[in-house]
C-alpha cells in the first residue's frame, strides 16, 4: 500500500452468471497463452492492452517505474477471493489502491472494470460487500469522479 494509514477501500466485483472465467482467461489479460489452461472468455485476450500483469495466483496493474500494485484482480468463489484454483470464478474482485491514488490511475481502473463487465453476457458488476449495482454500460467518466472523491475523502 502507498501509505500506513488504513484507507476506504475501493472494490468491485464483477460477477459472471453465463460464462465463467477460468485461469487461462486471467493469463489471456496478460497477453499470454497455454495448452494447459484454456480459455472460456475469448475476449479477454483483447485486454491485454490494459497493462494487466501476474503477481502469483492474482493479477494486477503495476505503478509505472515501481513494482508496487496498484490495482488487483482477484479470483472470486461463493463470495471469496481464492488462490491455487483453477476456475471456473463465480466473479471476479477489482481492487484499487487509494495510497496510490492519480487521475490517471482512477481512469485505467475505470477502463478496466468496464472492459472486464462487457467482456462477457449478463455480467454485473457491484460494489465489494454490497448490492450496489453500476449501471451498465459502465460510464467510465462517473466511475473516475467516485474514485477521485473516495480519495480526496482520504486525504488528511
Amino acid at each position: 500500500m502507498g501509505t500506513d494509514v488504513e484507507l476506504p477501500e475501493c472494490s468491485i466485483d464483477i460477477n459472471y452468471s453465463n460464462t465463467k472465467p477460468v485461469w487461462g482467461d486471467l493469463l489471456s489479460l496478460c497477453g499470454l497463452t497455454s495448452p494447459s489452461w484454456p480459455v472460456s472468455i475469448p475476449a479477454f485476450g483483447r485486454l491485454a492492452r490494459l497493462q494487466v500483469i501476474q503477481a502469483d495466483d492474482y493479477f494486477g496493474v503495476r505503478v509505472l517505474g515501481s513494482g508496487a500494485v496498484v490495482i488487483w484482480i482477484l479470483p472470486v468463489v461463493d463470495e471469496e477471493v481464492v488462490d491455487h484454483h483453477p476456475g471456473p470464478f463465480d466473479a471476479l474482485r477489482i481492487e484499487y489502491d487509494l495510497g496510490y491514488h492519480s487521475a490517471s490511475r482512477a481512469a485505467h481502473f475505470s477502463r478496466l472494470v468496464a472492459a472486464l463487465a462487457e467482456s462477457s453476457e449478463r455480467c454485473v458488476a457491484r460494489w465489494t460487500g454490497t448490492q450496489a449495482e453500476l449501471p451498465t454500460p459502465i460510464d467510465t467518466g462517473a466511475l473516475s469522479r467516485h474514485v477521485e472523491n473516495l480519495a480526496e475523502a482520504t486525504e488528511p
